[in-house]
């Protein structure tokens, strides 16, 4: 899916009042310890914590496999 897809479908889905946050939503693709990555490719720090997050990093490896084998 391309950008202007991407944009279209948030307008199409999201409610009205979180589109007027920004011009053009950043589009992460993935994140990787403490960064995060557009699908452009380019890198953020990710320094977000919120209410629901706990500050580990995107895909800690050890954190992964610790909770999967607790699932299992």
């Amino acid at each position: 899916m391309n950008k202007n897809e991407i944009y279209k479908k948030h307008q199409e889905y999201l409610a009205p009042c979180v589109t007027h946050y920004y011009e053009e939503p950043l589009i992460l693709d993935r994140g990787k310890g403490k960064y995060l990555y557009d699908i452009d490719g380019k890198e953020y720090l990710d320094f977000f914590g919120g209410i629901v997050t706990i500050s580990v990093g995107h895909c800690d490896e050890e954190i992964t496999e610790k909770t999967v084998e607790q699932m299992k």
